[in-house]
């Protein structure tokens, strides 16, 4: 349970830092690729912890 929660707190540093970078520029290609990357992040963690927590079981 330890590991789904470190990348839990992964996603969601990773998910944060995203939401303030696309606060800071107005550009609206940056707001979408800073969104793009921020959705595949949380893909890939999802599927990062599921994975671990299939193989401990």
């Amino acid at each position: 349970m330890e590991v789904k929660s470190f990348f839990t707190a992964m996603g969601i540093g990773a998910a944060a830092g995203t939401a303030l970078g696309m606060m800071l520029p107005r550009n609206r290609t940056m707001r979408q690729v800073g969104r793009n990357l921020s959705s595949a992040a949380a893909d890939t963690v999802s599927r990062a912890a599921n994975t671990v927590e299939k193989k401990m079981q």
